[in-house]
């Protein structure tokens, strides 16, 4: 019986089963009441067609163009790390999109078309979230597969004490402690002076120091 607990114990306290557990309940949710969404998105969420189609396909691509650069940037180049209520967000309006684009439950919902290819409007915001949700998986892949690397070594932590010898120079402060010194060797002060090294916690300052001694 205990083991049955332990195993019970491990499941539901998963993150990744009970995020699954939040997305089925919210599916189901949406099954029971697709047809009150339905009504309110028709009537308060969609846009007028004429109004959309007088909007001129360059400003459309300009703006999907430069939101999608945007998102690479933030999240690929930058590493920015999004809060779970953001993430979960995210990965919601990506499944509704598929829900409701390529299903029944866009039944009495109009998506206008941008061009005889197929094409709506509304792939444009679906794509946005897609590629989004996309990028987030992979990082998140990333990062597991990183923790788990790191929990393979025998000794993870790393040691803070400052380095000790040019071999050691990682950020290459050398040129920087090099600098200071020459500037030192062409000085001549009559009364005593003060250089301040100034930097973050953990910045390497006493690194600094040690080559430049």
């Amino acid at each position: 019986m205990k083991k049955i607990i332990k195993i019970l114990d491990t499941f539901f306290n998963n993150k990744t089963i009970k995020n699954l557990v939040i997305y089925g309940i919210t599916l189901l949710i949406f099954h029971i009441t697709s047809e009150g969404i339905n009504s309110l998105v028709v009537k308060y969420l969609t846009m007028n067609q004429n109004s959309l189609i007088k909007t001129p396909e360059i400003l459309v691509f300009s703006v999907f163009g430069i939101t999608f650069i945007y998102i690479i940037y933030k999240l690929v180049l930058k590493k920015y790390q999004l809060s779970s209520v953001v993430s979960h967000s995210i990965f919601s309006v990506s499944i509704l999109y598929l829900i409701a684009r390529f299903t029944n439950y866009s039944n009495g919902w109009l998506f206008i078309s941008f061009n005889d290819k197929g094409i709506k409007y509304i792939d444009f915001i679906g794509l946005i979230f897609l590629v989004s949700t996309l990028i987030i998986v992979i990082l998140f892949i990333i990062k597991s597969l990183s923790k788990e690397k790191l929990l393979d070594v025998k000794n993870p932590f790393v040691s803070d004490d400052p380095i000790l010898s040019k071999s050691e120079d990682k950020l290459n402060y050398q040129k920087r402690a090099s600098d200071i010194i020459s500037y030192l060797e062409r000085s001549s002060f009559n009364n005593s002076f003060t250089i301040g090294i100034v930097g973050p916690w953990g910045n390497g300052k006493s690194s600094l120091i040690g080559l430049i001694e």
